[in-house]
């Protein structure tokens, strides 16, 4: 991305200390991404995009980035290019930043005398559909490459999934890349077919002579632009975000034998909703100076960059943030990697390489740990870091299409291991089967019709599920994919059907029914496990058993205890069962008309919707948490809840979100955007607590956490 200001070897060269001012009018917008194939929009040795001469020092250019290269002329927030610098006559920095703006205290590339250096930006547009690029000193011919356009709208353009860095390519260990030679990599990513573009980072080493390296669409033509220059006996790497075709990209390389190393950032693609926000650069971390970090890093050392609520990055919403990472000042030759906090050791991978003495930066796509931070590891000897944020990507919920999904009526289970998910499809009497590993469907198992809630046995090797058009309930066989056999439901009148089940520990099931119509005409049962002996349970409320016709049922996560709501029920009814006494509590009113609710891994903690009112282990309330209106998750601890809810845009309609919510502080602490729907239904945590899974009415949504 861009961000820095700075050095050289004798010489340190720093941005202004101006702070940064953000233009007037609406707040950025998340968009998505469209790759397209590298054109030149800018060359000042011949004329292209500006006048045909160099740009002097403390001189800036505007560009004209819409309507260009394949940039449309309208709907554009931001552009990915990849500047290039040369023939400079002195040590300096180039910044690029939205034109009509302040110049913020930012660099997007660095360089020195004579040598030409590439970076990769991702700078958001301003006035005209332009971006300015600043020349700090000397004289220097400037080169730009379009890559692809952020839209202004959520619903255009690809979205963004990032992963934490994996090695594709390095030819150290086949054979280097010949004089006009091109190297063929295959991305291997979940449903590649589905990709529309990647993101890389390119590093050209142990190059024989001076030149370049283009990055394209694989078996397309090679085109008039340039992604790395190298010269002889240097490790350089580039930030890269391309198009795919067939699954992978051509890699040229112009003059000379070289090897190439590709580590793979993420990649773009239409069934995901994470989308970039791009900011004005904004300086976060700088070594020299103490911000962020006092001192260099030393040799195999890390530091640590917190990102949320840090300058224009949101507590709370980013998944991944846009860095221009820079080292400064290095004492000896090394890398520097990027990565997400609480990954170790540090992945095979680098975003930067340097010799002693030398300032080089790189454009970083890289995810946020769980506490909201990355770190920055250092190789070799001791050196300063310097680091501009120029966008943040929201967290990215996944769309998964399911055929004809009922929102309000539909379950989920995901089993002991959180390897597998299965939800009911009432449209098709069957039960989905969705591996979270890579969001992929395997093949469904039928069972009744219109199947309702479900739930797993403790050991995750039964499934049983309520189906409402049908009036007994489908045992499965979870390993074999089939059903098993049918338990029968008594009727207690001519339109009770099966609703919502909960297995517990001591070897019962509750189930409540539902019929066509509303008021108290639904009944409580429960199943031996053992004999599938049915029977009323005329304990329950203070009607012998009868409920309402929306009465769900959620276990657990160590089957010991079920929180069970009473839907249709303006005093907003909850209970409570608890497995080793066989007996259900006291009716709690919340004076609301709740319909979902959630409980914790022992039963100690129950959250409900329509507000995220939160209950003890008696349903004595604790507060108030705001955690959505539609369906609520807990996960194991108690200590995180997630809740469906939305918001209007006025240009694309109701928006759906996933509350996640401090349930220890009252508080919520992130809102993921799941692009627009008309309906949510319920939600579910894995017991790992890694995936969130729910259902929409246009399909399911997952979640990586």
């Amino acid at each position: 991305m861009l961000l820095l200001a700075v050095l050289m070897p004798a010489t340190t060269l720093i941005a202004g200390a101006a702070a940064p001012v953000a233009a007037a009018g609406a707040p950025p917008m998340p968009g998505g991404f469209t790759a397209v194939t590298p054109a030149r929009t800018l060359d000042t040795r011949i004329g292209v995009g500006a006048a045909a001469a160099k740009v002097g020092p403390g001189r800036s250019i505007d560009l004209q980035v819409t309507g260009m290269g394949g940039v449309p002329s309208t709907g554009v927030a931001a552009v990915a290019l990849n500047l290039t610098v040369t023939e400079p006559t002195a040590v300096g920095f180039l910044t690029v930043y939205p034109t009509g703006e302040t110049r913020p205290l930012a660099s997007s590339a660095n360089f020195v005398a004579s040598q030409t250096v590439a970076n990769a930006v991702v700078a958001r547009i301003g006035t005209g559909g332009k971006v300015t690029i600043y020349n700090s000193s000397g004289t220097s011919h400037l080169v730009a490459d379009v890559a692809g356009w952020h839209a202004s709208a959520r619903d255009a353009g690809s979205a963004f999934t990032p992963v934490a860095p994996v090695r594709l390519l390095d030819s150290r260990t086949t054979q280097a890349v010949g004089p006009g030679g091109t190297v063929r990599v295959p991305v291997a990513v979940p449903r590649p077919a589905t990709l529309t573009a990647v993101a890389l980072n390119v590093t050209a080493t142990e190059p024989s002579t001076g030149g370049f390296l283009t990055v394209h669409p694989s078996g397309t033509t090679l085109p008039l632009a340039s992604n790395l220059n190298v010269v002889a006996g240097q490790t350089r790497a580039n930030f890269v975000a391309v198009k795919l075709a067939d699954g992978a990209v051509d890699i040229y390389n112009s003059k000379g034998t070289t090897h190439v190393v590709v580590d793979l950032l993420g990649y773009w693609s239409p069934g995901s909703n994470s989308r970039m926000t791009a900011v004005t650069p904004t300086r976060l971390m700088d070594t020299r100076t103490g911000l962020g970090r006092a001192g260099a890093v030393q040799g195999q050392g890390t530091a640590l960059l917190q990102l949320p609520g840090a300058g224009p990055v949101p507590a709370g919403r980013a998944a991944a943030v846009v860095l221009n990472v820079t080292a400064t000042a290095p004492t000896t030759g090394g890398h520097l990697t990027v990565y997400p906090s609480g990954d170790s050791p540090p992945p095979l991978a680098s975003n930067l390489n340097f010799v002693a003495g030398e300032t080089v930066p790189n454009l970083v796509i890289v995810p946020l740990g769980r506490d909201g931070a990355v770190k920055i590891y250092n190789s070799n000897g001791d050196t300063h870091i310097v680091v501009d944020v120029v966008g943040w990507f929201d967290l990215p919920a996944e769309r998964l299409d399911i055929e004809r999904p009922s929102t309000f009526h539909s379950d989920v289970a995901i089993d002991p291991t959180s390897t597998y998910a299965y939800v009911t499809n009432t449209a098709y009497g069957r039960v989905e089967v969705l591996r979270l590993v890579d969001g992929v469907f395997e093949e469904p198992i039928p069972v009744g019709s219109q199947p309702l809630g479900l739930d797993l046995t403790p050991d995750g090797s039964r499934l049983y599920v309520a189906n409402r058009g049908s009036t007994y309930v489908s045992v499965v066989d979870v390993a074999a994919r089939s059903e098993l056999r049918r338990v029968p439901i008594p009727s207690e009148r001519m339109s009770d059907r099966p609703y919502s089940i909960a297995v517990l520990a001591n070897g019962k099931a509750l189930l409540t029914t539902t019929f066509d119509g509303s008021g108290f005409g639904a009944y409580m049962y429960e199943i031996d496990l053992a004999t599938d002996a049915v029977k009323l349970r005329t304990d329950f409320w203070i009607w012998s058993g009868k409920t309402t016709e929306y009465t769900s049922i959620r276990a657990s996560g160590d089957r010991t205890a079920a929180v069970i709501v009473v839907g249709d029920n303006s005093p907003g009814a909850l209970f409570r069962y608890d497995a080793p006494t066989d007996a259900f509590s006291p009716r709690r009113e919340t004076w609301d008309f709740i319909s979902y609710g959630a409980t914790n891994a022992d039963g100690s903690v129950t959250l409900v919707n329509d507000g995220g009112m939160l209950f003890d282990r008696s349903l004595q309330p604790l507060g108030t948490v705001g955690c959505g209106s539609g369906g609520v998750a807990v996960n194991r601890q108690g200590s995180v809840g997630y809740g469906f809810g939305a918001y209007y845009e006025s240009a694309t309609g109701i928006i759906g979100t996933i509350a996640v919510c401090d349930l220890v502080n009252f508080r919520v602490t992130r809102v993921i955007p799941i692009g627009p729907v008309a309906g949510l239904g319920r939600l579910q945590v894995s017991p790992d607590g890694r995936t969130l899974l729910g259902i929409t009415d246009t399909g399911l949504v997952l979640v990586r956490l």
